[in-house]
């Protein structure tokens, strides 16, 4: 990752955007490059597909921008950005989305199709912005760490903290045990357990 996205950048790779989209969500299915348009920010399209078990569409787009024409590549927002963000020279009125739009489709026609909505089949505009849905997508991409974290660890642990101690855990199963102490005519006393995975695999 770091060879792919620090190169002489003063962050490593997996501190950059790119790089933190592709700790989420994995290496996209396809990634469009826009580099050599002198009226365009060099830019990336990056394509997912087959994440609806995350609750993602079944297609979906994102869009990373070299600001400036330099550094660092950032995550493009429909709203915030607009296709006008994406223009290296663009005069016209920065909260006329359409006008960019079409100016962009005359540089770039298959940039300009994911400016306006980064999910294929949507339409592009509602009382001529962008629809909210491309922004809620970068929110819940940018969420799924935090949507994916299991607390069950941590109940557990507070539940039986008094009577279990640990020094080490850094990889928690999810399973439930049971103890059973039998005392023979010897007076030894036994201990046997069973440990029921969610594999369903029983041990004893």
């Amino acid at each position: 990752m770091n060879h792919y996205f620090w190169r002489s950048k003063p962050k490593k790779g997996w501190k950059t955007e790119r790089g933190r989209i592709y700790i989420i969500l994995g290496e996209p299915n396809d990634v469009q490059r826009i580099l050599s348009k002198n009226q365009v920010y060099p830019t990336e399209i990056w394509f997912y597909q087959g994440l609806t078990d995350k609750g993602f569409p079944p297609g979906f787009n994102l869009v990373f921008s070299q600001e400036g024409g330099m550094g660092k590549y950032k995550l493009y927002s429909p709203l915030s950005d607009g296709p006008q963000g994406l223009l290296t020279a663009y005069y016209g009125d920065q909260t006329d989305y359409l006008a960019a739009y079409k100016k962009l489709v005359e540089i770039e026609p298959n940039l300009a199709e994911v400016t306006l909505n980064l999910i294929p089949g949507e339409s592009n505009m509602a009382a001529g912005r962008p629809r909210l849905s491309s922004d809620i997508l970068i929110d819940q991409v940018e969420n799924t760490p935090l949507r994916e974290v299991k607390d069950i660890y941590a109940k557990k642990f507070l539940k039986y903290k008094e009577i279990v101690e640990v020094e080490y855990t850094p990889n928690y199963m999810d399973s439930n045990g049971v103890v059973f102490i039998s005392r023979e005519p010897s007076n030894i006393k036994y201990i046997y357990g069973e440990l029921c995975h969610r594999t369903g695999k029983v041990f004893s």
